[in-house]
């Protein structure tokens, strides 16, 4: 997909036709676009980044929809061009895997085990939230024990792998 590396996302900007979309208060334009992907590697909710920036959740599900389309339909070679759209959902993807990217690097950069152990609870919650010496076969529903720090180094193991 053309949002899956920064160069991909280059190349939609140069098919894009630039031109601001939408009706009424609020048109996606490019300073719209940056600044949305801008809010979200800050750390904001999509829907948090939309109401500072004066646009609704409709218009984030009816941009990223079309913005999808065009895409699917760039890669295919229907189309040559794309609208804003196309670069507001692949920016706004790329934006989200930057923060996601940065905010693992911080857990595994803490010296605070609680804070990774949190971490790992919240991520991989079926695993983790329950009994700290025992885990849940998700096909099965079998609980085995297990050995918590060695679970968390493995996975923090793979972590930093990404």
């Amino acid at each position: 997909m053309p949002g899956d590396a920064p160069g991909q996302i280059v190349k939609l900007w140069e098919a894009c036709d630039r031109k601001p979309v939408g009706r009424g208060a609020v048109r996606l334009t490019e300073e719209l676009v940056h600044e949305f992907a801008e809010q979200i590697r800050r750390g904001n909710f999509m829907f948090v980044a939309a109401s500072r920036l004066g646009f609704t959740k409709s218009q984030i599900y009816n941009w990223r929809n079309r913005g999808a389309k065009e895409i699917e339909q760039l890669e295919q070679g229907k189309i040559e061009t794309v609208t804003l759209c196309a670069v507001f959902t692949a920016e706004a993807d790329r934006a989200s895997g930057d923060l996601h990217d940065r905010l693992i690097v911080d857990v595994l950069s803490c010296d605070d085990p609680k804070v990774k152990l949190e971490f790992l609870k919240r991520r991989w919650a079926k695993i983790y939230s329950a009994n700290p010496n025992a885990s849940e076969d998700p096909d099965t529903g079998e609980t085995s024990d297990i050995d918590v720090a060695g679970m968390i180094a493995e996975k923090l193991a793979a972590l930093r792998d990404v």
